[in-house]
């Protein structure tokens, strides 16, 4: 599924559509043209505790949190 936000208002709308599209924000009535493409996989990266070495695989996007707490010691990091 595909996330679609508007340039203008910011207003996000999902869809399951595929291809290019001219596209009129239903918020602020805003067109744009889009370009949508298949879902990927969201990548992972590994981090790893400075404090005791322990290290695993996060998904990477938007939403990471930039403080870590090490799932094996408790130690909190940032990113």
């Amino acid at each position: 599924m595909a996330h679609l936000r508007c340039p203008n208002c910011g207003r996000t709308e999902y869809t399951n559509l595929q291809g290019n599209y001219l596209v009129e924000c239903s918020e602020c009535k805003q067109k744009f043209t889009t370009y949508l493409l298949r879902n990927k996989s969201i990548q992972k990266i590994r981090v790893t505790c400075p404090e005791c070495g322990y290290s695993e695989l996060l998904p990477l996007s938007k939403e990471t949190p930039l403080k870590i707490t090490c799932g094996e010691c408790g130690t909190e990091f940032v990113l």
